[in-house]
């Protein structure tokens, strides 16, 4: 949406709009590059090497209503241009001369760009005003070819890449053939530090119009550094050397049109910087006539940090143990790491606990305070020290001649100071930690207090320690861990064993003691009870203990007690599964028990194959083994392992096939199997299982069609098996035809008969003469389903059974339907305007759109608010609770069949008097089935409906620019019409102002109603109070407001207004320049940036609107250049 905001814009966009998009829609836009002025720096009037072109890019469209989006690209590509250099910074859109469009300058304005691009994204209205416009401004230097110049333009929204002339640029042009090479210089942005290396990157390009030949650079060292050739490009060569003032030159060739190189020229900052600034200058030249040398030399600053000094102190042992009564001497030595110099060091230390300061050992000078006692501070003054300088001190500590138990090591801290600012304090100290000599020694006895080693006994043990050392066990501690085969146990133990991760064998169990003086000794007591039973093997058990204190080494005993314990085997063996039935499997269940105290070990098992069987393997437990074969009477075994005492049980499965058929007189399996096990006598079971045979019958049936629906042919596939062990005759197959379907003889099996038709739900049967042991036979029957289905047939089920003599066995399969009904219910109003006593009708339309007829159906209303049911005005059968507003109504439809439509009419009658306010009445109903339900509803129409319109105006442009912007001044305009027959009552009109516009206070005037919001000091907003609009009334008003500074990226200001009243619903304003209802007013904001330039005469505002008219009449695609 555009509007008109100022004369200018009247003049130029609005013709464009009122005379171009009237017309036809042309199928390709209309792309234009025109010369829009130039720099006559020589008042020559003629455009001159050298001199600032200045063009407007456009494009303009004729087309319906839609939104199109492109890309304008000027020069694309840079290196095709012939004639002038593109400006970087130049870009700016021209937003008189944009219509409809919302154009963003893309690239272009950033140094070091060589083109423009401007995308924009237009919206158009519908005839007769369609289509749009928009055009940007670029600059460029003037390098020759006079008229030759060209810009290639891609629209990406409808075509390829289009080649453009420019329009207006003088035939006798002066043409220059100069190459013009410009320079550009940049360190990346650094600050410098002394000794620090200083990269300068020279970028060189060729922008004019003539090849430039040996282009030479020439930069001068900087003051305070030297040239680094290593880190520079190759070729550099500097008179009389790489100092400071030295003069240095390259050669970098010779550079084409368009060309462009760079090189490095690279420099080291002295030690110490001496300036807090370096400024550096490059210039180039060639052997030719440079058409502009005010782009041949480029200059760079860089900053200079000078720098801090860094105090860096190291300490080590030079020599001492740490043996009471020793020395430890330290060697300390400071060190300055920084670039600056260090005033007044100073190396200070702190005696620590357990020594004294020893004077004859350290460095001369040093000072303690208040003694050499722990405690005391020593200092020692090392003067200055210049970067890079170092000075070392000895510092001298004599350890105690006793020491305590927790007295282990002595840590020591040096640190280094100085009065010169800016040096970083955590490399100042340094510390070293000295261990102290002197340990306790401990050793441990262990015997036993009590116990033997018999399976679930008790064995306590007596731990006693003692210190032999020379020094205080601060800390000691007794340690065990659980033995195999054990317990802890608490009751038995000294108080305090901690035992982790519990009370089992392997646990670790550990009790602190009090300090051990030298020469003392303690006793502790550790029990375990004995596992029961034991595993097998288990001879012993044996134990260790130790004792560990932190300062000395840890001291063990070890002690073995013997076991005794031994196993016994129970075999017992049960028929796990298995009838006898020959062919079949038995499987039998083989269960060692041990009901010794001690496991038992290499237990196996053994079994003989039974007369008139074979051993299997897959029903069998892994791991049989069978001699010779797995035939009758061959030997089986299975190893189990070892098997724990105190009743532990392991289980195997052994399994044979019974031969099929039997001999005759066979009438059971007897079966012995036996366990045995190392140094344990064997133990056997016996079981003995009945034998059976017969024939057994088993049926399968399917529906081999798939996703069977309404009037298809139904196809089922019926399997007759004989899985017993002797031949069946004369077995009957019956199947009933299933519901809603009828018998198909020919796609059938042959020999079915069905009675007493083939109509559902006639039995068809079928006979067959013999079926053998394991054979099997298939059937097939077909039905046809009707078409529609019956109403609540959603699936079909059928049974088929094979019978012989008593034995009898069915297979039944159920499928879905594919049909369905599809339900619809349609609720319209038919009654007349709302008011007191008015009959209300309501039409409500029950369709079946699906392919199954429908039934159980309910149509639901409740009587609405404000009304009485009528069931005189209303289709009858209704029943309702009651006739009263909230009561409920159904209507009950027992059937409708596919494709029925069933009309009801639902009438009420509004009650008399309505309250007032009530303005409608709505009313819904609900269809429900056994699918579910659905609903519409409907309201009564309102009887009155206002409309609003909110209008903008440029008026007051503070800065001439001829478009909206901040500080401007903008009038807004609101009209309110009441089109209906009956008057508006009780309007409040108010206003949202966009959040970048101040209201003028006062400004607000009406014509209809009062002012409540606006026109007094400190109001914001604007609220009009209208107490009534007769029909077909219209009001007005109008305010201003002044925008407000715009953030960058705002393009448009929003603003809407708000209609309430008493006797109909709210109403948004409408912006009436746009074809969207109720939206709100957009304000476009637009900046226009002139440049100081010559201009060329261009048609005027009628001559362009004339032109473009005759464009859009004639055809615009007969400008485009192939």
């Amino acid at each position: 949406m555009t509007r008109c905001l100022s004369r200018a814009a009247t003049s130029v966009a609005c013709a464009l709009a009122f005379l171009l998009f009237p017309f036809a829609a042309v199928a390709e836009p209309l792309f234009r590059v025109e010369l829009a002025g130039f720099t006559d720096t020589d008042s020559d009037g003629a455009i001159d090497c050298g001199e600032t072109l200045r063009f407007r890019v456009s494009v303009a469209e004729t087309l319906p209503s839609s939104t199109v989006s492109g890309s304008l690209v000027i020069p694309s590509p840079p290196a095709q241009v012939q004639g002038w250099n593109f400006q970087p910074g130049s870009v700016s859109v021209d937003p008189t001369f944009t219509v409809r469009c919302n154009p963003l300058v893309v690239h272009g304005n950033t140094p070091g760009h060589d083109y423009a691009q401007v995308d924009y994204s237009c919206t158009t209205s519908s005839p007769p005003n369609g289509g749009y416009v928009t055009a940007f401004y670029v600059s460029g230097t003037y390098v020759g070819f006079g008229a030759s110049t060209a810009v290639v333009i891609p629209a990406s929204h409808q075509q390829g890449s289009l080649v453009q002339r420019v329009e207006g640029l003088a035939e006798g042009a002066e043409a220059c053939f100069a190459p013009d090479v410009a320079l550009t210089k940049t360190d990346g942005g650094i600050t410098a530090g002394p000794g620090s290396l200083v990269s300068y990157t020279l970028g060189l390009r060729n922008i004019g119009s003539f090849s430039a030949t040996a282009v030479t650079l020439t930069d001068v060292v900087p003051a305070h550094t030297t040239f680094d050739a290593a880190a520079s490009s190759p070729g550099w060569s500097c008179t009389p050397g790489p100092a400071a003032g030295s003069v240095c030159s390259l050669l970098a060739g010779n550079l084409s049109v368009g060309a462009a190189v760079s090189r490095t020229f690279a420099v080291r900052v002295d030690l110490p910087a001496g300036t807090s600034l370096l400024s550096n200058t490059a210039t180039v030249t060639t052997t030719g006539q440079d058409s502009d040398l005010s782009n041949n030399s480029a200059t760079d600053t860089t900053p200079v940090d000078p720098g801090d000094p860094d105090l860096v102190l190291t300490k080590t042992l030079s020599s001492g143990s740490g043996a009471p009564g020793s020395v430890n001497v330290y060697s300390l030595t400071v060190r300055n790491a920084g670039v600056a110099p260090a005033a007044a060091v100073e190396i200070s230390e702190t005696v620590p606990p357990f020594t004294r300061f020893d004077a004859a050992a350290s460095a001369a000078g040093w000072s303690c305070a208040p003694s050499g006692n722990p405690g005391s501070t020593c200092v020692l003054s090392v003067g200055a020290l210049a970067p890079g300088a170092s000075q070392s001190a000895a510092f001298g500590l004599r350890i105690d001649a006793t020491l305590p138990a927790n007295a282990l090591s002595v840590a020591n801290t040096a640190c280094s100071s100085t009065t010169t600012s800016g040096d970083p304090a955590p490399n100042n100290c340094a510390t070293i930690t000295t261990p102290l000599g002197g340990a306790p020694s401990l050793s441990l006895s262990k015997t036993l207090a009590s116990g033997s080693a018999t399976p679930g006994s008790t064995l306590t043990w007596t731990l006693t320690l003692r210190n032999t050392g020379n020094r205080e066990a601060a800390a000691p501690a007794l340690r065990e861990t659980v033995p195999a085969n054990t317990v802890f146990s608490t009751a038995g133990s000294s108080p305090g064993w901690a035992c982790s991760p519990g009370p089992a064998a392997g646990s670790t169990c550990a009790l602190p003691l009090t300090g051990l003086a030298a020469g003392a000794q303690v006793s502790r007591t550790f029990a375990v009870t004995i596992d029961n039973p034991l595993p097998a093997g288990v001879s012993a058990i044996t134990n260790t203990a130790c004792a560990a204190d932190p300062a000395a080494s840890e001291a063990c005993d070890t002690i073995r007690h013997p076991t005794d314990a031994s196993p016994s085997l129970v075999m017992t063996k049960t028929l796990l599964s298995g009838t006898g039935e020959p062919g079949t499997f038995l499987v039998y269940r083989l269960t060692v028990a041990n009901a010794g105290n001690q496991a038992a070990a290499a237990v196996s098992l053994t079994e003989t194959v039974p007369d008139h069987t074979t051993y299997d393997t897959a029903s069998s437990s892994p791991g049989w083994t069978c001699v010779p074969t797995s035939g009758a009477g061959s030997s089986c075994s299975l190893a189990i392992g070892t098997l724990a005492g105190g009743g532990a049980t392991a289980s195997r499965d052994f399994a044979v096939r019974i031969a099929k058929p039997l001999p005759a007189g066979v009438t059971s399996i007897a079966n012995t199997a036996c366990a045995a096990a190392s140094s344990v006598s064997p133990n056997c079971d016996e079981e003995i299982t009945p034998t059976t045979g017969a024939p057994v019958l088993a049926i399968s049936k399917r529906l081999l069609t798939a996703d069977p629906g309404p009037g298809d042919l139904l196809i089922y596939e019926i399997v007759v098996s004989n899985r017993g062990d002797q031949d069946a005759a004369a077995v009957a197959v019956s199947d009933q035809l299933p519901s809603a379907t009828t018998f198909d003889p020919s796609a059938s099996s042959p020999g079915w008969a069905c009675s007493p038709s083939n109509d559902a739900p006639s039995t068809c049967t079928l006979t067959l003469p013999s079926l053998t042991a394991s054979a099997s036979v298939t059937l097939q029957l077909a039905v046809r389903l009707a078409a529609p289905l019956p109403a609540g047939l959603e699936s079909l089920t059928n049974t088929a059974c094979a019978e012989l003599g008593t034995q009898r066995s069915c297979s039944s399969t159920s499928s879905p339907l594919g049909g369905s009904p599809l339900l619809e219910i349609t609720k319209t109003y038919t009654g007349g305007p709302l008011g007191a006593g008015a009959l209300l009708t309501f039409q409500l339309a029950v369709t079946n759109a699906g392919d199954q007829d429908a039934a159980g159906l309910t149509v639901s209303e409740t009587v609405p608010q404000y009304a009485t049911f009528l069931s005189v005005s209303s289709t009858p059968g209704w029943l309702c609770s009651g006739t009263s507003s909230g009561s409920t109504c159904t209507f009950s439809i027992p059937a409708l069949a596919v494709g029925e439509i069933r009309d009801l009419v639902f009438a009420v009658r509004a009650d008399s008097p309505l309250p007032a306010g009530v303005a409608q009445i709505a009313n819904a109903a609900c269809l429900v089935s056994p699918e579910g339900s659905t609903c519409d509803d409907v309201s009564t129409p309102l009887p009155v409906a206002v409309e609003l319109y909110l209008t903008d105006a440029l008026d007051a442009d503070a800065d001439s620019n001829g478009a909206a912007s901040a500080g401007d001044t903008l009038r807004y305009s609101l009209s309110l019409t009441n089109p209906s027959a009956e008057a508006a009552a009780d309007l409040t009109v108010s206003l949202a102002l966009d959040a970048h516009v101040t209201l003028v206070p006062g400004s607000v005037t009406t014509d209809l109603g009062t002012v409540t919001l606006g026109n007094a000091p400190g109001d914001a907003t604007v609220v009009l109070a209208i107490p009534r609009l007769e029909a077909g009334a219209t009001g007005n008003a109008s305010f201003r407001v002044v925008i407000d500074s715009i953030p960058p990226g705002l393009d448009h200001l929003v603003s809407q207004a708000r209609v309430a009243g008493s006797n109909f619903a709210d109403e948004p304003s409408d912006d009436p320049d746009s074809p969207e209802e109720d939206d709100p007013t957009l304000t476009p904001l637009g900046i226009t940036v002139t440049p100081a330039v010559q201009e060329v005469p261009t048609l005027d505002s009628i001559g362009l609107g004339l032109l473009f008219a005759a464009l859009a009449l004639f055809g615009l695609r007969f400008l485009r250049v192939a």
